[in-house]
């Protein structure tokens, strides 16, 4: 099938543009918004969890992931098409328990949040996708140590809320 053929349509990127500095060795602040030279009409918005929502943790919520990434650990390569699996989140303690040593980066629970279900993960290749809960992104794929078998970890959105507003308002398109 053509390109032309496809439900996609191609926008190039004018800018990008990024919360902080992206801090190594934690990884805080994985987190960009893209502005596109075009508006997007055919793909409906994700819904940003609501300001309301920043208190919750989300702690033994499922949560939803979504991706193109590799099915299974060390096979590289992406999916050809989207797939999404049912994950639960984790509190912090777990998550920081798994992520002690830093490798492959250090846990920060005030902006970050961590999921998995047994033998269910993001994977390489699914990195900026959407973790959602009740249809509301709660959180961004960032990073994980062997797909589906620790938490995998997400940029916290509602630590990101007014920054995300902020830089919106101030780069219309």
């Amino acid at each position: 099938m053509s390109l032309r053929q496809s439900r996609f349509s191609v926008s190039v990127i004018s800018r990008c543009l990024s919360a902080r500095q992206l801090s190594s060795p934690s990884k805080t602040n994985d987190i960009a918004i893209i502005v596109l030279n075009a508006s997007v009409l055919s793909i409906a918005p994700v819904n940003l969890v609501p300001r309301s929502s920043i208190q919750l943790s989300f702690v033994n919520k499922s949560a939803v992931v979504a991706g193109w990434g590799a099915t299974e650990i060390g096979l590289g390569g992406t999916s050809p098409v989207l797939l999404k699996t049912t994950v639960k989140i984790y509190d912090n303690k777990n998550c920081t328990t798994n992520y002690e040593f830093g490798k492959p980066a250090k846990f920060v629970g005030s902006t970050m949040l961590c999921a998995f279900d047994i033998g269910k993960d993001a994977c390489q290749g699914d990195s900026g996708g959407p973790i959602l809960v009740n249809g509301f992104q709660v959180g961004i794929t960032s990073f994980g140590n062997f797909c589906a078998m620790v938490p995998g970890v997400y940029t916290r959105m509602t630590a990101y809320l007014d920054w995300i507003a902020s830089t919106m308002k101030s780069n219309p398109r």
